[in-house]
């Protein structure tokens, strides 16, 4: 294989390449960008795929490209933008907007969205900063370090949870069901977003991996797999649905924790130079009489390497339906200009399915989700359209009809209570908002009224994936 002599690594992910328009990052002056170019054609030449070993690069001159600012864009497009549809330039901030770097960083380690009240927490890491303060899911954020956030921008606001390592945040919180408002003191800390989850369900062991992402996610595998060689689990489903791919690396590690026999061929890479198998280390200690692989059209790259490696090898049965189909795995080169060439330089293929490029995986037992027709709840209030309501004012059970509603429409995250209190009120003006109605405090407009009407009954007219047949199909082939 050739020598790598500058910072490569290989990556298999979903997604596709676009060509990024160059931006402040790229050299400004003809001669810089002439140099840029010549870099570019070199990876190009000696690593693409399917290169011919001739320049890619057009005749061109630093005049040429100082006299023309759409020139550079022109050759780029011209060298690297047909090669493939994974192949693309990429500055600085546009490779960092499409391949983010890590599984987390600094800060109170929440996920939360603007409501016109505030910020509402959707999602509180495990094991944060946010977490060992005593924020909880559904909590509002209303101020942090004395500053009103909940009329600030989304982009500003978010930014102030993040900040240096060991500074802390003192926070405003609204919690429903709670009177007043809270303060929590959180202290900004390294948190870390898992790509590895996993369960045990009457015997059998889930492994749900939702990204093939870094050596933390091979960690996480490891001790999953530890705990369920403890536990004596002998039946294991690995959830690949919807993975886009990831690390290559990271995906042999995490198949050498299970496959017991070294030199067990996992997949090849063909390359400019020739083709590079890659074997089992023979490292692993441990492997369930049983396992299955759900994979669906959204499993792609690594996630269908690490399912074609066990169905080709008869290591796992795969079941749900056939996958992405990306066989192509790339280079990210970190140019001199700080600007990134992603480059396909390699095919992957598998030791019987062989190169699954634009095919994928094929289950050995296929099994559609099928869609089912939305049900609304049995004990859906009346709701009436025909005046305004005023929560505070009303004793029937109207508010329970707005809540419910709100519910099943994505806008209400508790219990519906017929209560309306401020949460209600304010979930009202998110939805009023969302589909461009008068805004109304305090009350719900006629207006709004018939907007839910007008979408539940458009809801139950639609259908929606209840049942998890695939899941369903799994735990029954392994009974």
């Amino acid at each position: 294989m050739k020598s790598r002599v500058v910072s490569l690594f290989m990556v298999c992910v979903l997604l596709a390449s676009l060509l990024a328009v160059p931006a402040a990052a790229v050299p400004a002056k003809g001669r810089d960008q002439l140099e840029l170019l010549k870099e570019i054609d070199y990876y190009v030449t000696n690593f693409y795929v399917a290169t011919t070993g001739s320049s890619y690069l057009p005749s061109v001159t630093a005049a040429q490209l100082d006299a023309d600012p759409t020139l550079f864009s022109k050759i780029i497009d011209q060298m690297v933008g047909h090669l493939d549809k994974y192949t693309g330039f990429y500055t600085k901030e546009r490779y960092e907007e499409n391949y983010p770097m890590g599984n987390g960083g600094v800060g109170f380690g929440i996920t939360a969205y603007s409501l016109p009240k505030g910020y509402y927490i959707s999602n509180v890491l495990q094991g944060s900063a946010a977490e060992k303060a005593g924020l909880r899911e559904g909590d509002m954020i209303v101020s942090v370090d004395g500053v009103d956030i909940t009329q600030m921008f989304w982009t500003d606001a978010i930014s102030i949870f993040y900040g240096p390592e060991g500074s802390v945040g003192v926070l405003k919180v609204v919690r429903p069901k709670e009177k007043g408002i809270l303060t929590f003191s959180v202290t900004r800390a390294e948190y870390f977003v898992p790509h590895v989850f996993s369960s045990i369900e009457n015997g059998v062991g889930i492994v749900t991996i939702t990204q093939f992402g870094t050596d933390a996610d091979v960690e996480d595998f490891q001790r999953v797999w530890a705990e369920f060689r403890a536990q004596k689990i002998q039946k294991v489903i690995f959830d690949l649905r919807g993975n886009p791919g990831g690390s290559v690396l990271v995906l042999r590690d995490m198949l050498d924790t299970f496959i017991l026999k070294k030199d067990v061929k996992l997949f090849t890479m063909v390359e400019s130079d020739g083709s590079y198998p890659i074997y089992s280390e023979g490292t692993g200690r441990w492997q369930p009489e049983k396992m299955v692989v759900l994979i669906d059209e959204d499993s792609a790259s690594a996630a269908e390497m690490f399912s074609g490696t066990l169905k080709d090898n008869k290591l796992a049965t795969v079941i749900g339906v056939p996958s992405y189909g990306k066989s192509r795995g790339q280079y990210h080169i970190d140019l001199s200009s700080g600007d990134w060439l992603v480059l396909t330089a390699s095919r992957i293929v598998l030791p019987r399915t062989g190169d699954y490029e634009g095919v994928g995986i094929t289950p050995d037992i296929v099994v559609e989700l099928k869609p089912e027709p939305y049900q609304p709840p049995k004990s859906l209030a009346a709701l009436f359209t025909e005046y305004p309501l005023f929560p505070r004012l009303t004793t029937s059970n109207r508010v329970l009809a707005v809540e419910q509603r709100l519910f099943e429409l994505g806008f209400f995250y508790d219990v519906p209570d017929n209560i309306g209190d401020w949460y209600t009120l304010q979930c009202i003006v998110a939805f009023e908002k969302a589909y461009d109605l008068r805004v109304t405090e305090g009350y719900v407009g006629v207006q709004a009224l018939v907007k839910l009407d007008e979408l539940m009954k458009q809801l139950e007219k639609m259908s929606f994936i209840l049942t998890d047949t695939q899941m369903e199909k799994a735990i029954e082939f392994l009974k």
